[in-house]
């Protein structure tokens, strides 16, 4: 009950569920879609306040899946992992539950197999996936994908820069995804990342825009009311969230969680609060135990750490971050943060001096920043980072690595 803030006990599920998926149907009620062993399905019926079985899927997804809510009020269910006694694969099928009929059927397939992927419907009602890893290609891809339930088919969509699996995609305002952090485990790169990247449906583009202050994978994000994306969690600090501006497109502010609460589930409260619910915990430091917890958070927009309040989003020093990735190649994003109106330069050189490139010649207002810088012909071996902000510099070695 948001309004109390207190759980009650509700009806039991016809089946114990662990790797489920929920979606709330048009009419209000919810459907439990598969689990680990089982493709069965049911729903919850909010006026009788019971359970209820349905059609059941047509193949095994333990895993990775995903299941959107289509515009004629259908659910889409997309690709995941059949990790069944017997077998041990991702799937390239997907299937639409008629919720006229009352009964799942199998539709057009991926064009490659794929978990851990996302899916997000457009303004235009089709479904963008992205990312995901492949056991059949044996990679991590950044293969795209677009469904369109107007004809019932899927048509390839740009790639994304950084191949990724378990990040999150957002739907913004202006109709474009953003997509943050998740695993890419290429050859000299760091195995979790904090890239972020735009997607615009219209041109059928991904740009690099701001990166997360903390890498993340398997983490949480949602749209606050007063238009920041709040981000928490994940597997990789896991004791931590943030604030991504989504009008600069850069992360702005961060801070921790009382414990460690990694894996869990975020939900925006009519009140405007977040409500962030179970996952995994872990205790000890020599030994540590990891285990599911019953912790539940309440986030609060307009209270300690309201970003209403200029006084927790005011910068009082220069600042420049290591470059990430670090080892890279072929690209790696600097940030930095100026307390003041600044003329920034930010150069490249190499390891005996040289001048490489110019990043940044200009005046820039107090706020925090991120570049991106890519290799084009240059060669192994160290380099620095030299940012000159009126009387201040700072230089940061970089390894780049083919």
């Amino acid at each position: 009950d948001f309004k109390n803030e207190k759980w009650s006990m509700a009806s039991p599920m016809i089946l114990g569920r662990i790797s489920h998926l929920l979606v709330r149907l048009n009419n209000g009620n919810v459907m439990a879609i598969g689990d680990f062993n089982t493709k069965s399905c049911e729903i919850y019926d909010t006026l009788s306040q019971i359970w209820n079985l349905t059609s059941s899927l047509n193949e095994q997804r333990s895993v990775g899946e995903t299941a959107t809510l289509l515009d004629n009020g259908n659910v889409l269910v997309i690709g995941g992992c059949d990790e069944t006694l017997n077998n041990f694969k991702t799937l390239k099928s997907c299937e639409i539950y008629d919720i006229a009929q009352a009964k799942w059927s199998l539709i057009d397939s991926l064009n490659i197999d794929r978990y851990y992927h996302t899916a997000t419907k457009l303004l235009d009602g089709r479904v963008l996936i992205v990312g995901g890893y492949s056991m059949l290609e044996k990679v991590i891809t950044n293969n795209c994908e677009i469904y369109d339930p107007s004809t019932g088919k899927w048509n390839q969509a740009a790639p994304l820069n950084y191949a990724r699996y378990a990040h999150t995609a957002t739907l913004l305002q202006n109709g474009k995804i953003l997509v943050t952090g998740g695993i890419n485990d290429a050859t000299n790169q760091s195995r979790w990342l904090n890239t972020c990247e735009l997607y615009d449906p219209v041109q059928n583009t991904w740009t690099i825009v701001g990166s997360l202050l903390y890498p993340r994978d398997y983490h949480s994000a949602i749209i606050l009311k007063n238009g920041f994306l709040l981000l928490v969690g994940g597997d990789m600090n896991n004791n931590t969230w943030e604030l991504y501006d989504l009008n600069k497109l850069l992360s702005v502010y961060s801070s921790s969680y009382p414990e460690i609460q990694a894996i869990s589930l975020i939900n925006l409260l009519p009140t405007g609060k977040v409500i962030s619910a179970g996952g995994e915990t872990v205790k000890g430091v020599s030994l540590p135990v990891v285990s599911f917890t019953k912790v539940s958070y309440l986030y609060d927009p307009n209270g300690i750490d309201a970003v209403e309040q200029p006084k927790n989003l005011l910068l009082t020093d220069y600042k420049i971050y290591q470059n990430y990735p670090n080892p890279f190649n072929p690209s790696t994003t600097i940030r930095y943060e100026l307390p003041k109106t600044s003329h920034v330069i930010l150069k490249i050189y190499n390891s005996i001096g040289a001048e490489i490139t110019t990043l940044i010649n200009k005046t820039q207002p107090a706020g925090s920043y991120s570049v991106n810088f890519s290799v084009k012909g240059l060669s192994s071996g160290i380099y620095f980072s030299q940012i000159i902000a009126n009387d201040w510099m700072s230089t940061n070695k970089m390894l780049l690595i083919k």
